[in-house]
């Protein structure tokens, strides 16, 4: 089963959820606001928390941080349940070379892959694709299948694979196949 980020949190599966309720459906809009949250900085939403005592450690974390900041993005991606080896993948995206913007753009594309678990939709690194999978399965423990894709360069065209909830031999199936396309995509970009 996929769900979104904000069906997870109101099962009380996500800890947290970063969402702009307006895209919502009115009847998750009135539900999310009985939630304690803190409207984003310049940005449009509010990240919703299961408790008050969440909110306030989140807020005193973050209290000098800019929201652009990694540590900022960081301490967000943690609270919002996501494994802590996709967080730093993708910080460490956002902290690009500046002088060799191209290079690291290349190189993170040619290692993301796209993972939906239990309402968490996040980028990671390949390397570590079964580790954060693992760690999900044990954190949440709901045997919802996952999701993994890749999009492969030369068509455009998304392989996707869903991954039955424990199931590490699909994993594995899945991980041969992403590698595969991620290694097209690296000849499409060197050739």
């Amino acid at each position: 089963m996929l769900i979104a980020s904000y069906e997870s949190f109101l099962l009380g599966v996500k800890p947290a959820c970063s969402e702009n309720i307006l895209w919502l459906p009115t009847a998750f809009q009135l539900k999310l606001r009985r939630y304690p949250s803190v409207k984003k900085e310049n940005r449009r939403g509010a990240i919703y928390f299961q408790t008050e005592e969440m909110k306030q450690r989140f807020l005193e974390e973050t209290k000098n941080l800019s929201p652009d900041s990694p540590e900022y993005i960081r301490i967000l991606g943690l609270t919002l349940g996501f494994p802590p080896k996709a967080v730093d993948f993708h910080v460490r995206s956002l902290s690009r070379d500046p002088a060799h913007p191209q290079e690291a753009t290349k190189w993170y594309n040619l290692h993301k892959v796209r993972a939906n678990y239990a309402g968490n939709m996040f980028a990671e690194n390949i390397d570590d694709l079964v580790e954060n999978t693992e760690w999900l399965w044990n954190r949440y423990g709901r045997e919802w299948d996952m999701s993994l894709s890749v999009i492969r360069e030369t068509d455009q065209r998304l392989f996707l694979y869903l991954v039955p909830f424990g199931d590490r031999e699909k994993l594995k199936e899945a991980e041969e196949g992403l590698r595969k396309v991620l290694d097209e995509n690296r000849k499409f970009w060197e050739g």
